[in-house]
């Protein structure tokens, strides 16, 4: 295990771009930072800390009533940081668009990562995803091996764990329980629900990865859940045989290049030649 980053705290999502680089979502009113430098990237160089990038912290629901504790109508629970990364999406969306959950304002929240300096801004996209039901709880979404983007709704109408209810501002003492967590009888423990949102006109293309050949392919493919797949099968079948593809690739450029490279490394045969 690598340490690479100092977050603000309570961190509830993480999400990679294309090119690898590092973002995430706290449930403190932090719902999009940015990695920048590694803790080890030079030796006597202290890492960067994760900032926040977001233009503003806002959400937009659309829900009649909306319980919050220590930020209102904002992230208080921003969770998942899934980007765009797959031709499942609008052009202008790929590698761009991200989405954030913010599960107390029910809905699925969106921000528009651009280059700014060295680093990355996030502009505030609204909501991709909202509903009047304030059951509507989403706690991820995910861009799947379809190329769709899944949502996982934890249906569920508790959902911050204080603060506990007293008489004054709920008209009853209530008793915490675990993880310090006020009981309430509207806690559900056994349902949920899952999303599969669908760009019409997509045609989802799964490729074959048995061949050290099929491998090589699916790194180039239009969905980053199987450049990775094909990625990491090289490493761990230990596919040494795909080492001469892997190297001219390398001066293909684009996706597969990356994805090469870090499967050069992983192999163990990444020489200081190939790497410069």
């Amino acid at each position: 295990m690598e340490f690479l980053h100092q977050f603000n705290n309570n961190t509830w999502g993480v999400g990679f771009n294309e090119a690898g680089d590092v973002f995430g979502s706290t449930a403190n009113n932090n719902p999009t930072f940015f990695g920048g430098l590694p803790a080890t990237v030079y030796d006597g160089q202290r890492g960067k800390s994760a900032q926040m990038i977001a233009d503003t912290p806002r959400f937009y629901p659309i829900t009649p009533n909306i319980r919050q504790v220590d930020a209102f109508n904002a992230y208080t629970a921003g969770c998942g940081h899934a980007f765009a990364t797959s031709a499942g999406f609008p052009k202008a969306w790929r590698d761009q668009r991200t989405f954030i959950c913010g599960p107390t304002g029910n809905l699925l929240g969106m921000y528009d990562i651009r280059p700014k300096d060295s680093g990355y801004e996030a502009i505030n996209a609204f909501s991709f995803m909202a509903s009047a039901d304030e059951w509507f709880s989403p706690v991820v979404a995910e861009v799947g091996p379809d190329g769709n983007l899944w949502v996982a709704d934890w249906y569920n109408f508790i959902i911050q764990h204080n603060p506990t209810p007293n008489k004054g501002r709920a008209g009853y003492d209530a008793k915490n329980g675990r993880g310090n967590a006020h009981i309430n009888p509207n806690r559900d423990r056994q349902h949920g629900r899952i999303y599969r949102v669908i760009y019409r006109g997509h045609a989802p293309k799964q490729p074959t990865l048995k061949a050290t050949t099929d491998l090589i392919s699916a790194l180039g493919h239009d969905n980053l859940f199987w450049r990775l797949t094909a990625q990491r099968l090289l490493v761990e079948q230990q596919r040494t045989d795909a080492v001469p593809a892997l190297q001219a690739k390398l001066k293909t450029g684009g996706h597969a290049a990356l994805h090469s490279l870090w499967a050069l490394e992983g192999l163990g045969k990444l020489d200081r030649e190939t790497h410069r």
